[in-house]
């Protein structure tokens, strides 16, 4: 402990805590320290991947790598991971990707993409 007297009229500055995350993003980007929105690159185009991904999610695409459950339950599945796993105001552009990209994108670039985003959003730590 120091013995040190503040100046007069010197006050802290205190850090207030945050309540909340869009309180913690917003400190960070007063700070300077702004978390980089991670991306996702589908042929030449950049996609911001979603923040938060519910973890119902996760585990409906789990389930559905079951060998009992259906092809409709799969595909169900992967579809609602990449409406969760790409940023709300970038769905529609990437679905637009998706659907007239020429060459088209097939299964397997699309099953890469899955994985990816999978290795993405389940191993990022949530608040």
């Amino acid at each position: 402990m120091s013995d040190e007297v503040a100046p007069a009229g010197a006050a802290e500055e205190t850090v207030q805590e945050p309540t909340s995350l869009d309180d913690y993003k917003a400190q960070k980007v007063e700070a300077g320290v702004a978390d980089k929105v991670p991306t996702i690159a589908v042929r030449d185009k950049e996609f911001r991947v979603a923040a938060e991904l519910p973890g119902i999610v996760l585990l409906d695409l789990g389930l559905a790598s079951d060998p009992n459950s259906t092809l409709g339950e799969q595909l169900r599945a992967v579809r609602q991971f990449l409406h969760a796993a790409i940023h709300e105001e970038d769905v529609d552009a990437f679905e637009v990707l998706l659907r007239t990209a020429r060459p088209v994108i097939q299964m397997e670039e699309l099953n890469k993409l899955v994985e990816k985003l999978v290795e993405q959003t389940a191993g990022r730590p949530t608040d």
